[in-house]
């Protein structure tokens, strides 16, 4: 188990442990290291963007997804304007069928009933690994099976459990996705956010970036790190993230009010969906 109060000092210490520890396995005939039963423990969900000079994270896809999450879309055409490589994923060129959106959609209202009820509950349970769909041959099976939320301690925690988790190309940003949840539960709930917990049955790197990885835990953490924003604002004011997201992707005009021009974080998202939109 490893824990820490920041993404960038987990993931350049968990970078070091499947160097180590990762053992070679060959899914589809591709060479992976591998590490079995992982568990990472972040203290502070407001701290889950990596800002490491060796892994530049996008800070545009980053919140896109996220948006793409919250709004319940499962459009192709939504992530393709964040990814081109995305159409490799999808079974029929429209939708993506592992899309996590409309089962978060669907199921967060039910969360919120189940804690205004009993703050105690363990039931708060997110399903995303669908065993009703027909993975066999799909593109898209989803790597996560569950987020599950309980409160303890009167804070919220997050635990997530993966079936698979990519070190370089995906932990980052499903860890920076969930934690958002779990942030803005915790906000609609009045509680400050816990621990956010990410568990992985296989977390694993290809050996095409395995040099990447190498360059990852060579890394350090810059003690006045520019870069530390509050994330929260985001969530704080989702509803007009998520309009701007989407004026600015359909090429419309909008405005920005002065609460949201005090925010650097929101600014910073802002000028990366427009720079990405041009």
């Amino acid at each position: 188990m490893l824990k820490g109060k920041n993404i960038d000092e987990l993931y350049i210490a968990l970078s070091k442990r499947l160097l180590k520890n990762g053992e070679v396995v060959l899914p589809r005939g591709m060479k992976t290291y591998e590490l079995l039963d992982t568990n990472l423990i972040l203290t502070d969900p407001t701290k889950s963007f990596l800002t490491l000079r060796s892994r530049n994270l996008s800070l545009s896809y980053a919140n896109g997804e996220l948006v793409w999450y919250y709004t319940g879309n499962n459009k192709l055409s939504y992530m393709q304007h964040y990814s081109k490589k995305m159409k490799e994923f999808s079974d029929d060129g429209v939708t993506l069928s592992g899309a996590y959106g409309p089962k978060i959609k669907k199921s967060l209202p039910k969360i919120l009933k189940l804690f205004k009820k009993d703050p105690y509950t363990r039931r708060a349970v997110i399903s995303l690994f669908d065993n009703n769909q027909n993975y066999l041959n799909s593109k898209d099976v989803p790597c996560t099976i569950t987020l599950h939320f309980l409160i303890r301690n009167n804070k919220l925690d997050l635990f997530v459990n993966m079936r698979s988790n990519d070190f370089y190309l995906g932990l980052p940003y499903d860890i920076y996705s969930f934690s958002m949840l779990q942030v803005l539960v915790a906000l609609e709930l009045g509680l400050m956010p816990g621990n956010y917990h990410h568990h992985v049955d296989s977390l694993h790197f290809y050996e095409r970036d395995k040099s990447k990885v190498l360059k990852i835990s060579n890394d350090h953490i810059l003690e006045n790190n520019s870069k530390q924003w509050k994330q929260d604002d985001f969530i704080k004011n989702i509803d007009f993230m998520v309009d701007v997201e989407s004026k600015i992707r359909e090429g419309k005009n909008f405005s920005i009010p002065e609460s949201i021009r005090k925010s650097s974080y929101c600014i910073e998202v802002i000028k990366s969906w427009e720079n990405r939109a041009s």
